[in-house]
């Protein structure tokens, strides 16, 4: 009578079994190391928009609500930009105050990248004059 041997033993499962554990063990720490760093990376590039957007705000002031030559240098714009969880970035809550050099309110820090991942996320920067002041700005070529 001939024996069939078909499938696999006991044994053989479980090395299988452990071999896929070590496998993940491994992995699943990488993977959320290198999605924490993508996540903070993105924020950092939202906060970077939020501080350019402001920039481009102040210099283009078309009402003078800033005279950026009386500014004095202990002077902060706060600028809060407002994005979306799909990414967007909203150009119309852009908000630019000015905190003059002796003010009473203190201001925010720069929000933490691990308070971004809600649906509508503000995100607060500060600009010092010295930081707008020292931008030059060539109309004539074209850029800023």
């Amino acid at each position: 009578m001939k024996k069939n041997k078909k499938g696999f033993t006991l044994a053989e499962l479980l090395i299988v079994v452990a071999i896929i554990a070590v496998l993940t063990a491994i992995a699943v720490p990488l993977f959320v190391t290198s999605l924490h760093k993508a996540e903070e990376a993105t924020f950092n590039a939202n906060k970077d928009t939020v501080r350019t957007a402001g920039i481009v705000a102040i210099l283009n002031d078309k009402n003078d609500t800033w005279d950026i030559t009386e500014l004095a240098a202990d002077d902060t714009f706060e600028i809060t930009g407002v994005f979306y969880a799909d990414g967007k970035f909203d150009a119309s809550q852009l908000a630019v105050r000015l905190v003059k050099k002796g003010a009473t309110t203190a201001l925010k820090d720069e929000t933490n990248y691990t308070t971004w991942k809600s649906k509508k996320t503000e995100i607060i920067v500060h600009v010092k004059v010295e930081d707008v002041t020292g931008i030059s700005v060539t109309v004539d070529k074209g850029t800023i």
